[in-house]
């Protein structure tokens, strides 16, 4: 019997053979993301990347991106994917604070996502990109910064920074819309100029 997440898999499998044969398919880049493909099995992921290898002309690839949550990455992990042509990995920190990673409702510690980018280096990845989260309920200005000088400290290749948005059908929606939660431009303003000020002074370029 079929597992859901081989369902699912047997499905994307599916669109891109279709699409591959529709049109003339040769991707320079490939992105893996949104949700969290990194809880996928070792055997799970590697019947959909070896999947996609066989099915598309991959001879021109120069980038392919997974996104991983720090919680569910493992050296055998990291392996499969370098293995199976990954060669750039973005890591789903949001936050150097545990506090705020459980705001969040995050399953790792800022631990296990400093422990995550040692295993990838480990592994073999020179093309790493941390993404971290501002404006989140709870979190001081002080907050912010030290997470953004902590992730320039790990001197990751990239680093995606952007502002907690409400969407709506969402618990922190609901929140927002009770008043539990709050926006707050003026600080959100401030720390958005944070994040320009700090990368920049550290060498990186804003697009």
């Amino acid at each position: 019997m079929r597992t859901k997440n081989r369902a699912f898999l047997d499905a994307l499998l599916e669109e891109a053979r279709l699409l591959a044969a529709a049109h003339s398919i040769a991707p320079e880049t490939i992105y893996f993301g949104g949700g969290t493909p990194s809880m996928l099995s070792l055997a799970e992921l590697e019947y959909l990347l070896s999947g996609l290898r066989a099915l598309l002309p991959l001879e021109g690839l120069r980038e392919w991106t997974f996104e991983v949550n720090p919680a569910t990455i493992s050296p055998a992990k990291a392996a499969l994917l370098r293995d199976l042509g990954v060669n750039r990995v973005s890591v789903g920190v949001q936050s150097w604070d545990d506090s705020i990673l459980h705001t969040l409702g995050r399953t790792h510690s800022a631990a296990q996502a400093a422990a995550t980018c040692g295993l990838l280096r480990d592994a073999g990845f020179e093309n790493l990109n941390l993404d971290l989260m501002f404006a989140i309920p709870g979190q001081t200005r002080d907050q912010w910064r030290d997470s953004l000088r902590r992730t320039i400290a790990l001197a990751p290749d990239h680093i995606s920074a952007y502002c907690l948005t409400y969407e709506e059908d969402t618990r922190f929606f609901q929140l927002l819309q009770e008043g539990t939660f709050s926006r707050q431009e003026e600080r959100d303003t401030v720390m958005f100029e944070d994040v320009m000020d700090l990368l920049d002074a550290a060498g990186y370029a804003q697009y």
